[in-house]
């Protein structure tokens, strides 16, 4: 009967109060909305800002050692569970080299630096995941894209590498990299 009550509350927007405070879980949850989407922001930035280069890079320089060290580096990072991957940039960033903050945050109507500054660490934390998915979709994305028949014609034509990479490749490799972006996000 709780539960159905529950429902039938919440199909209205009142999630009912906190054990722990009282305060509405509804004002709780909006308190917090301005963080997870900074959070969020920022790591999906991270994460396509270096993955995506990343992923062109590799597959521009296929076969040779950045090539490999990105490969590896991805397959390395996709392997590592989420919650150790995670831990990873606070163990060295925050409590060996003391460069960032370990906890807390600051609203960017306080301080914009200091927001920023406690902002870094958790959306790179954040972003490795995705980055590494990121890196290695768009690799593989550029790749196929290179081998199609479009871009072949565009080299045959005597259209310089930038060109071909820039104007041909990117925008179709970019459908399956943005789709994941927008998995990504959600979660």
């Amino acid at each position: 009967m709780r539960y159905w009550r529950f429902l039938r509350h919440a199909a209205t927007g009142d999630l009912g109060s906190s054990l722990q405070s009282s305060v509405k879980v509804g004002s709780i949850i909006l308190d917090r909305v301005p963080v997870t989407v900074s959070l969020v922001v920022g790591a999906m930035f991270f994460a396509v800002v270096v993955g995506a280069p990343l992923g062109i890079y590799s597959t521009l320089r296929r076969g040779t050692w950045i090539d490999r060290a990105v490969s590896g580096s991805t397959a390395l990072a996709i392997s590592i569970p989420s919650f150790i991957l995670g831990k990873l940039p606070d163990q060295a960033f925050a409590l060996n080299l003391g460069w960032f903050p370990a906890t807390g945050y600051i609203p960017i109507t306080s301080s914009p630096g200091q927001w920023l500054h406690h902002l870094l660490l958790p959306a790179l934390s954040l972003s490795l995941l995705s980055l590494a998915e990121i890196a290695r979709l768009v690799r593989t994305a550029v790749s196929e894209t290179l081998a199609r028949d479009f871009v072949q014609t565009a080299w045959a034509k005597g259209v310089t590498r930038r060109q071909v990479v820039l104007k041909h490749t990117l925008k179709t490799a970019a459908i399956p990299v943005v789709t994941i972006v927008g998995v990504q996000t959600g979660g």
